[in-house]
């Protein structure tokens, strides 16, 4: 690892994902500027420093680390700052007593840096943070990102250029992630639209409220449409493990054609699927992104619910302060991203159903 990472340092040309190049470039430093760093997915870039620096904290963890007991039992942004410096500065000072476990004292001093970061964070920007409450954690969470993006993650080069097939209004992007000077080129889809149809053919709405009352129509329109295209395989955007697992309940017993998976077999249950002589059904949530199903992987899609993101009060703040844009943009992201996994070249087609 260590002598491919300094490969990786002095190559001309290197490749990171999100994770590692927020790792690196805010508590490592390894990796220095380049002329050039292009940002593929970019779309994806507010989620990944968002999630940089959401910053959960476990009381029941602080006291067993370090003996700190919480004091703060309110919303109160300033004043959860004091307290995270405070608990911060324990990291730090507990992390000296591991002078022969390295491991451990990184971990520790890392543990620190976090806490010290988001302290200052809300100190310097109280109106844009939020604090929630999840079972027995607590958790910080930024409302925009784009004042941290270049300082995080941008800075990395002077020239950005950044790629997507799902930036559909550059300006909107451009002010998520705070770029302000840009030029942007687009270019036309190579793949001729009657390659990749869209057939609207609605059930029902598949909320958490309505999915229940509308789940056995659902069923009766899969299997109508998975047997119009009984030789051939296709894939199924659920968006939610909860529909998936209503879709498993009822589905097998009218076909062993369908595949599901869950968080913990996805990877498998997907090579499984593509790589199958048999016309079988990927059905499951989260295969939107990171996944292709070019030719004959999938000639039919079916995408069973509008992915419309849990309205939690971040989500909500965040939607807000954009004039209400936001939330309609996120959705429009995902279901570009749904729409395209099937047909992935000029020559290839594949039909896409929105229930």
């Amino acid at each position: 690892y260590v002598n491919q990472k300094a490969d990786a340092i002095l190559a001309p040309i290197s490749i990171l994902n999100y994770t590692y190049a927020l790792t690196d470039k805010n508590y490592v430093g390894h990796f220095l500027e380049r002329d050039i760093i292009i940002f593929d997915e970019a779309h994806n870039i507010e989620k990944e420093v968002m999630g940089f620096l959401e910053l959960p904290i476990n009381p029941n963890q602080i006291k067993k680390d370090v003996g700190y007991i919480l004091k703060n039992d309110t919303l109160d942004i300033l004043l959860w700052s004091q307290e995270l410096k405070a608990i911060g500065e324990a990291y730090n000072e507990k992390s000296k007593q591991f002078k022969d476990d390295k491991k451990k004292r990184d971990a520790f001093v890392s543990r620190s840096e976090s806490l010290l970061a988001t302290a200052n964070w809300l100190a310097n920007d109280s109106h844009n943070w939020i604090i929630m409450k999840e079972n027995n954690n607590i958790i910080f969470k930024p409302i925009e990102v784009g004042k941290y993006c270049n300082e995080m993650l941008l800075g990395f080069g002077d020239v950005r250029i950044f790629m997507s097939g799902s930036i559909l209004k550059s300006d909107l992007f451009c002010n998520d992630i705070g770029v302000q000077d840009y030029v942007e080129v687009t270019i036309p889809s190579i793949i001729p639209a009657e390659n990749r149809p869209i057939i609207i053919d609605y059930v029902g709405s598949m909320s958490f409220k309505n999915a229940p009352s509308n789940i056995d129509a659902m069923v009766d329109k899969i299997l109508e449409i998975s047997n119009n295209h009984l030789n051939e395989k296709g894939v199924i955007h659920t968006y939610t493990y909860k529909i998936s697992r209503m879709l498993e309940e009822r589905l097998p017993q009218f076909s062993d054609r369908f595949m599901f998976y869950n968080s913990r077999n996805r990877e498998d249950v997907i090579y499984a699927f593509k790589n199958s002589d048999e016309n079988k059904i990927l059905v499951g949530p989260y295969h939107f992104e990171g996944n292709d199903f070019k030719y004959d992987e999938a000639r039919f899609q079916l995408i069973v619910k509008n992915p419309f993101p849990m309205l939690t009060e971040q989500v909500q703040r965040r939607d807000l302060v954009s004039g209400y844009k936001w939330l309609f943009n996120e959705r429009s992201k995902i279901l570009s991203q749904m729409y395209g996994r099937a047909v992935r070249a000029e020559d290839d087609y594949a039909v896409c159903y929105l229930l």
